[in-house]
């Protein structure tokens, strides 16, 4: 983490943009961080709203540090990465990584350059799916919105989400699976 050694004006401070982190929280709604500013997050019950709240918990980061003198980091950028790291594997890892990039006849650095960016880009997308799921499953549980015939490959079923039993989607369209029709 960077710091700047002069102190500037605050508006200085408060101008530098700093990279977002926003994550599900574990009792339902996101989070939104700034990682380079230790402790700076907040909590919404949509992503856009823990943003918004975000904003002036920056700033109010930014002035207290600033009253108090203490330093305030930079926001990282791509300039603090070379693009090189190094990672100790087992040999038998590194051999069949070599083996797999002669077959596709690349070098093993970019074979292995794909696959992490691969993994990388399937773990965001997992992620973008379940966020979306679970929004998708709290508005259905609030406005017990009737689901008629989906998926299509199970019989057609109607029912209304129960007040007390909030069971899964999934497990009820797996519970219905080859019956004709079942009514809440």
């Amino acid at each position: 983490m960077k710091t700047l050694k002069e102190i500037k004006p605050i508006e200085y401070y408060l101008d530098l943009n700093y990279p977002i982190t926003i994550y599900n929280a574990e009792e339902g709604g996101y989070v939104a961080e700034l990682e380079d500013l230790p402790g700076c997050l907040t909590e919404g019950e949509t992503a856009e709203e823990a943003i918004q709240r975000l904003d002036n918990a920056r700033n109010a980061w930014i002035q207290t540090a600033y009253e108090d003198g203490i330093d305030i980091p930079l926001p990282r950028s791509d300039e603090e990465y070379s693009g090189k790291f190094m990672v100790r594997i087992p040999k038998y890892l590194h051999r069949r990584l070599a083996e797999k990039a002669k077959l596709e006849s690349v070098s093993l650095n970019q074979y292995v350059e794909s696959i992490l960016s691969a993994g990388v880009s399937t773990q965001n997308l997992t992620e973008e799916i379940k966020a979306g799921l679970d929004k998708i499953s709290k508005q259905i549980a609030a406005h017990k919105v009737p689901l008629v015939g989906y998926p299509t490959s199970y019989p057609v079923a109607t029912w209304m989400m129960d007040e007390v039993e909030e069971e899964p989607i999934i497990r009820r369209l797996r519970r219905i699976k080859g019956k004709e029709s079942v009514a809440a």
